[in-house]
């Protein structure tokens, strides 16, 4: 016996659901489904389509915000970067006070190809 295969994306359930009910609208009275609500199930489709359409929004704001939040974070980084040097010197005999600042401090033996992170 042949298998029906349903799809398992969204636009493509959403194009089967129109392709039967335009089929089932097509052969009026004479569908096999004329039991069931269709209607139903394509007004259900139509919210979910509202629904789709909403979290693809939302996906591109978050998408925009996250840019922003990182376009502004950058700046504040760079200077931390500096703050960081200069408490290196300030330091330099104990460079492990720079971890009461919130730094991390690793004084591990980096690799010759790793730069080192101030």
């Amino acid at each position: 016996m042949a298998r029906i295969i349903i799809p398992e994306e969204f636009l493509e359930k959403e194009k089967l659901v129109q392709d039967i009910k335009d089929k089932h609208t097509a052969m009026g009275v004479a569908s096999p489904l004329t039991q069931f609500d269709v209607a139903g199930a394509v007004t259900k489709t139509t919210n979910a389509r509202t629904a789709h359409n909403s979290a693809e929004e939302a996906a591109k704001q978050s998408e925009d915000f996250y840019e922003k939040r990182d376009n502004l974070i950058e700046p504040v980084i760079k200077e931390v970067r500096r703050w960081a040097q200069l408490m290196k010197q300030i330091y330099k005999d104990n460079p492990h006070e720079l971890g009461n600042w919130g730094f991390v401090v690793d004084d591990s033996k980096q690799d010759d190809d790793e730069p080192a992170t101030p």
